[in-house]
């Protein structure tokens, strides 16, 4: 490795931090070692996701800090993060956050052990200046994480002020034995909306449901899913997973990865040969991720979103599926299943300086202000005036 992409510090040889994308890739073997031996279950997590990520998303930020725990010549610890100056609340700050950005759910260090071990030498190294930094913003971690738990334990102990808050919601279903086995109020609405609709469709043409997994999911399948989502609501919003250039080569770099212990999963419904619906996802072990879905509004009133999730629930029942994760946010179709719910946590560490103190009285301040009546008014009258009311 070149001597340059590496910072090793003079009390904690150990510790190393990678600058660069293509620095990964010797890290890849110990990486999946770590990952298998933390019982990690989260593709999130995954040296593939995390480097295929950074190789597309990298050069958006000031710097990569891919924080490494040696131990001898096995790695015990990794932290992925980019650091970039961004807006917060008005004012730049320079920010540690993880990798994967907003593409990334149920982030976390990864920690053989105790995640102590990491977090020690990280926070002696950032009270050392090794980062020139203001904050860490670290999203979407587990609540039933060590890292939810030690990081404000370890901040507060440094004397970093910080905050821990909920972040998003992130909902479960248990996969019945069979079809006939769901949920009362589920199945009536596959039935009404998709198993009804499919029958009419096949009455007035051409009717088809393809899903492709594993190697047979390929960039032409990407291209595919983001022509729908070009068509949908998300497309006339710049919203979805496939709205950029970058978007679209990180997933079809992902798909083609072949060191990966997940699945993609891939399916869409068409009628008279044009896409429909799609559904874009990853199986890995006995869950099922559902990443993202979207259909072509034209095709709205045949309720082709309930029609893809009917013939993916048929799949996940055939392959015995355990778990089928609706992942983050929650909206009248997740509700519908009758889901699990969790929270995923933020927490935000404030550099011990006067700005990063400045910082934390502002957010304090925020979070006072954002309880009052008069707050409420403003954003009510704010999201009215957005509606056109």
């Amino acid at each position: 490795m070149d001597s340059s992409e590496r910072v090793v510090w003079n009390n904690y040889r150990n510790v190393e931090i990678l600058t660069r994308p293509d620095s990964l890739k010797s890290l890849e073997r110990a990486w999946n070692g770590l990952y298998k031996r933390c019982g990690c279950k989260n593709i999130f997590s995954s040296f593939a996701w995390n480097y295929c990520w950074l190789r597309n998303f990298g050069r958006k930020y000031d710097s990569i800090s891919i924080v490494v725990l040696r131990d001898g010549a096995e790695i015990r610890g990794i932290a992925p993060l980019v650091l970039k100056r961004e807006s917060f609340y008005g004012f730049k700050a320079r920010t540690l956050k993880f990798s994967g950005d907003t593409d990334s759910v149920y982030k976390d260090f990864l920690a053989e052990g105790c995640h102590t071990v990491l977090l020690e030498p990280f926070f002696n190294r950032l009270q050392g200046g090794a980062h020139s930094w203001d904050l860490i913003v670290l999203d979407s971690i587990p609540r039933d994480s060590a890292l939810s738990q030690k990081l404000p334990a370890m901040a507060g102990k440094r004397s970093f002020p910080f905050i821990r808050e909920k972040w998003s919601t992130v909902s479960v279903v248990n996969v019945p034995a069979s079809y006939a086995s769901l949920p009362h109020r589920i199945r009536r609405k596959l039935q009404k909306d998709a198993t009804l609709k499919i029958r009419r469709l096949r009455k007035i043409g051409s009717f088809a449901s393809t899903t492709y997994t594993g190697s047979s999911a390929g960039a032409e399948h990407i291209e595919r899913a983001a022509d729908i989502e070009r068509r949908s609501w998300k497309g006339t919003h710049s919203k979805g997973i496939f709205f950029d250039s970058e978007h679209l080569q990180f997933h079809s770099d992902l798909l083609k990865y072949t060191e990966k212990d997940f699945e993609p999963y891939v399916s869409f419904v068409t009628f008279q040969d044009e896409d429909m619906a799609y559904q874009y996802g990853f199986l890995q072990g006995n869950c099922y991720y559902m990443y993202n879905m979207s259909f072509d509004e034209k095709y709205g009133r045949h309720s082709p979103g309930w029609i893809v999730a009917d013939f993916l629930i048929r799949d996940l029942i055939d392959r015995r599926m355990g778990i089928y994760d609706l992942m983050t946010g929650i909206n009248d179709f997740k509700r519908a299943w009758e889901p699990e719910f969790s929270s995923l946590d933020r927490i935000i560490v404030f550099n011990g300086s006067p700005f990063g103190r400045f910082l934390y009285a502002m957010y304090r301040m925020k979070m006072i202000a954002v309880k009052t009546p008069f707050y409420r008014l403003i954003k009510k009258r704010a999201e009215n005036e957005k509606k056109g009311i």
